[in-house]
This record gives structure tokens, C-alpha cells and sequence, in this order.
């Protein structure tokens, strides 16, 4: 009895031999499974609700007035890719939330990179699980809007923030940049997490002199791409409305029952 309760207790220990098998990419893949399951699961169990509406509807627009409305309420880094998927997949529930779906699931395997990146793997991986299965995550993953595509790319623009300074290789730096102007345009808040990179360099300037002329054409550069989206706050709205008054005489708004 002694001699079996021994073994137990050491398969115990070993995990019945199943623990040299979960490695961490083997846990990885098994978090996204559980992490598309959430997220896939009964999609289409409630109809669209006014905002989904309002997604769908602004999303039947020309790209040139994705790209000319002047609106910050209808980030043209969203709607034109969401614009694409729509015409490929359809405009039913199932469909438009699919996009922000994989959005969602895109964004725990950044967070896994990030946290793996600043603290290790296991940090790395017990954010993408709780990111998992937060109710939060999965909720606006299971909708028809811009904010999980707006956490993604931030994610995205954190992540080449973190490489850049750490790796101080000049494709990171160019990569932040590009995901620094998607990120703002994906959703105008976006100007203030910019913001609190540009103070952590700051506080950190005698860490980073080496890399700090790079820093700033990175920066200069990002808001420089970001005027054409500011500028109904910076020159008035007056260019933006008319531009939106035009538009509208020719955007066709489809009905409830055509979308």
C-alpha cells in the first residue's frame, strides 16, 4: 500500500506524465481554442442594437467618404477594413461580428507577446487567459463596433513601443510608427495613450539618448499623418460638414430589413 501510495503521490508531482507536454505553445493554442469558443459562441443569439445599426449602415459608404467624412466618431482605420469584410462575408450578425472576433483573439496574442516581453512567459500567458475569460473582453469581442479593433492596435503600437527601445532596431521603430497612426485613426482616443508614450520616454530620456533622435522623427512624423484627422477640432468644423453634406446626398442608407 505504502509502495502504491508513493507512485501516486509522484504521478501527482509529474502531472501523470502530461506536464512535459504543456509547453507553452501547446498552452497558447489551447487558451485561443477556449478564447474562440467564448467568443464564437451563440453570436448571433441578439439582434443588432442601434449602434451595431449605426456600424452597419455608415460602413455602406463610398471609401472616399470613409476617407473624407471628417467625423472622429467613424474612424476610417476601422471602416475601411470593416468595409471589406462586409462585402466579402455579408452584413448579417454573424458576419459583422465575426470581424470583431478575431479582432478580440488577435488582441490575447498580442497581449501574450507583451507580457512575455516585459516579464516572461508565464506573466505572458496568464494575461492572454485572463483576457480569456474576462467578461468584458468577450462581450465587446461580440460586437459590431470599433473598440476591440481600437485595443488591438493599441496593443499593436505597445508592443512595436516595447521592441523598438528594447531591440533599438530601426523596422521596429518604423513598425510603431505605422501602428501609432492606425491606432489614432481606429479611435480618437488613441491621442492619449500616444501621449503617455511620449511622457514615459520623457521621464526615461536619460535611459534612451542614444535612440532619441530616432524617437522624435518617429513622433514627428506620427503627428504629422494625424492633422488630416484632427483638423475639423484644430481648423474648425465647417470643411468636415460640408464635406458631410455633400456626402450625403449620395450615400444610399439601406433599410432594417436589407441589412
Amino acid at each position: 500500500i505504502s509502495q502504491e501510495s508513493s507512485y501516486s503521490n509522484q504521478d501527482l508531482r509529474n502531472g501523470f506524465g502530461f506536464q512535459k507536454y504543456l509547453t507553452t505553445p501547446v498552452l497558447l493554442v489551447l487558451i485561443l481554442l477556449l478564447a474562440t469558443a467564448l467568443r464564437f459562441y451563440d453570436l448571433a443569439s441578439e439582434s443588432y442594437w442601434i449602434d451595431e445599426i449605426y456600424t452597419v449602415i455608415e460602413s455602406q459608404q463610398s471609401i472616399h467618404q470613409l476617407l473624407t467624412s471628417g467625423r472622429l466618431d467613424q474612424p476610417p482605420a476601422y471602416y475601411l477594413p470593416f468595409y471589406v469584410w462586409i462585402r466579402v462575408f455579408g452584413t448579417d450578425e454573424v458576419s459583422t461580428r465575426s470581424f470583431s472576433a478575431l479582432t478580440g483573439i488577435g488582441s490575447i496574442i498580442l497581449i501574450y507577446l507583451i507580457g512575455q516581453e516585459l516579464f516572461g512567459k508565464t506573466v505572458g500567458l496568464l494575461s492572454a487567459f485572463i483576457m480569456t475569460i474576462s467578461a468584458f473582453q468577450i462581450y465587446f469581442s461580440q460586437e459590431s463596433r470599433y473598440y476591440i479593433y481600437f485595443e488591438f492596435m493599441a496593443l499593436l503600437s505597445f508592443l512595436f513601443f516595447i521592441l523598438a527601445f528594447r531591440r533599438k532596431r530601426i523596422i521596429y521603430f518604423v513598425l510603431y510608427v505605422v501602428a501609432s497612426i492606425l491606432m489614432v485613426y481606429s479611435h480618437a482616443f488613441g491621442i492619449f495613450i500616444l501621449a503617455a508614450q511620449i511622457l514615459f520616454i520623457l521621464l526615461q530620456a536619460k535611459n534612451f539618448r542614444e535612440l532619441m533622435v530616432t524617437w522624435l522623427i518617429c513622433e514627428a512624423l506620427i503627428l504629422l499623418a494625424l492633422i488630416p484627422y484632427f483638423s475639423p477640432l484644430i481648423f474648425g468644423a465647417s470643411v468636415s460638414e460640408s464635406i458631410m453634406t455633400q456626402g450625403s446626398r449620395t450615400f444610399p442608407v439601406p433599410s432594417l430589413r436589407e441589412l
